[in-house]
């Protein structure tokens, strides 16, 4: 059921006290009354003000680490609190959490005193121990929490995380959902979050440390793919919808919207293995030329957020140096010259010494329509500054065979960052990192930063220097919501009810 206008709940329930209201003579004898149809109608119309409905997938469960489908994992985020919630800028606010400390590689958390699952057993440090080895295991989470090297409960409510090297933004990584120790094999953990299973509903948790907010009950509406998706949304079937917009049908969504940011990279990877991006003076100058913020308009329709730097611009320590690396006084188009380049045929493409095209070949999985178009942008942006770029598409098997054997100039590639940033993995030496040789000074100048005892201005000097990769830009989703849904949504990444409690 759609959820209705405050305002006019109000003004309802207003009329009807106006309407129930009356007078009675001093001394007469109070009689019982009965509920009228004013009194049920007042009370329908709070019930669907206090309403939402949510797409759920009836084949999938809402187990917070068995979960696959994306309806089902995000009503998840309603039924089990983790120790810090991420807000827009990833940064980590308490949540179980009453406590975070790092120190070198230790990590210590102090587990707030008032959690307590649904049935009302507190939430103990063997909760959350139990807990982060699930995490660990996980997809999801896994990757943010490659650097635990071990934890161990001390007392009640203190955990004591060792990391293998330090990380000073590694509170970020524990947004993993806490279940009680040893139910992990039920179809629906204990958990303790903001709302509990009642039916098929999810109902204000009674026993959440926050007090309860307007939204009382989300009910779950089994639902299919994307235009049965959109379908229910214009008719009113469900009232809240978040997709990560992997797919090009999602952007004809209709009705109110919110864009989110997601940790997602897309970026050119770059090998070093092949001529001509074996010369790293044309690579820094490939680096410059690409609009960035054209291919988020054209490929992406603004559901991304360009970005010339490895880390997510919103990502708080990234926000005060973004150089271009560009050489003063100079273009892309002077540099191409100066490199050897300035000879052109007579279609305008520049040529090498021996008067051949400047050609680079780029690889692309042509199973994702925006990767596809974001190809045929780059080829025309560069085919701009006089370069052919060679598209070879191809499916993502064939795609990731020819990543192993090297067989590109440069290839699109994306991966989703773990919230602590850690972009390790696709630094030279990393497991996501093809073509590019290591010898260590990246990753060095990265876990220096990494640590504190570095800048990230210095991280960054070094990665332009050599760049192993080339950013494109952070992918967006959307939440999606009915006309009549009145609430002052704030969603994140990490969980898209980050504010439910004050809509």
């Amino acid at each position: 059921m759609a959820m209705i206008p405050r305002a006019l709940v109000a003004a309802l329930l207003l009329s009807l006290c106006l309407l129930a209201g009356g007078c009675g003579g001093q001394g007469e004898e109070e009689q019982p009354v009965q509920a009228g149809p004013q009194e049920e109608t007042s009370a329908a119309a709070q019930e669907m003000a206090n309403t939402l409905d949510l797409p759920y997938a009836a084949d999938d469960s809402l187990h917070p680490y068995t979960a696959v489908s994306v309806y089902n994992t995000q009503a998840a985020q309603l039924l089990y609190d983790p120790l810090v919630r991420l807000n827009p800028q990833y940064e980590a606010e308490l949540c179980l959490a009453q406590e975070i400390s790092l120190e070198g590689t230790t990590c210590t958390v102090t587990l707030r005193p008032d959690a307590v699952f649904w049935d009302g057993t507190p939430v103990t440090s063997g909760d959350v121990e139990y807990s982060l080895s699930l995490a660990i295991q996980s997809g999801y989470y896994g990757a943010g929490l490659s650097n635990v090297a071990g934890a161990q409960a001390s007392g009640e409510n203190q955990l004591v995380i060792t990391l293998d090297h330090p990380d000073q933004y590694f509170d970020r990584s524990l947004c993993f959902p806490i279940i009680q120790e040893s139910t992990a094999g039920e179809a629906l953990p204990q958990g303790s979050g903001r709302y509990r299973m009642e039916g098929n509903t999810l109902v204000a948790n009674e026993r959440h440390w926050e007090p309860a907010g307007p939204v009382h009950t989300f009910r779950l509406v089994q639902m299919d793919g994307g235009d049965a998706l959109n379908h229910a949304l214009r008719t009113g079937q469900v009232d809240y919808i978040f997709t990560d917009l992997r797919e090009k049908w999602y952007a004809n969504f209709t009705g109110s919207y919110q864009l989110v940011q997601l940790n997602n990279l897309v970026y050119l990877g770059i090998n070093e293995g092949t001529i001509p991006t074996n010369t790293n003076s044309l690579n820094q100058v490939l680096y410059d030329l690409i609009d960035r913020q054209e291919l988020v308009t054209q490929v992406y329709n603004g559901s991304a957020l360009a970005a010339s730097i490895p880390l997510n611009p919103v990502f708080g320590p990234t926000g005060e140096y973004r150089p271009s690396g560009t050489e003063a006084g100079s273009t892309p188009s002077q540099r191409l010259d100066s490199l050897g380049y300035s000879q052109r045929d007579e279609e305008g493409y520049r040529l090498a010494a021996d008067g051949s095209r400047l050609t680079i070949q780029l690889l692309y999985c042509s199973d994702n329509e925006y990767r596809s178009d974001l190809a045929g942008r780059l080829e025309d942006q560069m085919a701009e500054e006089g370069i052919a770029l060679e598209l070879v598409g191809c499916d993502a098997a064939a795609y990731q065979q020819r990543l192993e054997a090297g067989e590109y100039d440069l290839y699109i590639g994306e991966v989703k960052l773990p919230y602590n940033m850690d972009i390790a993995s696709l630094l030279p030496g990393g497991a996501l990192c093809y073509g590019q040789a290591s010898d260590g000074t990246l990753l060095e100048a990265f876990r220096a930063f990494q640590s504190g005892e570095g800048s990230y201005e210095a991280f960054l000097r070094a990665f332009l220097e050599e760049p192993p990769f080339i950013p494109l830009m952070f992918r967006r989703g959307i939440v999606s919501f009915s006309s009549d849904f009145n609430g002052n949504v704030v969603a994140t990444e990490q969980d898209i009810f980050y504010n439910v409690l004050e809509w």
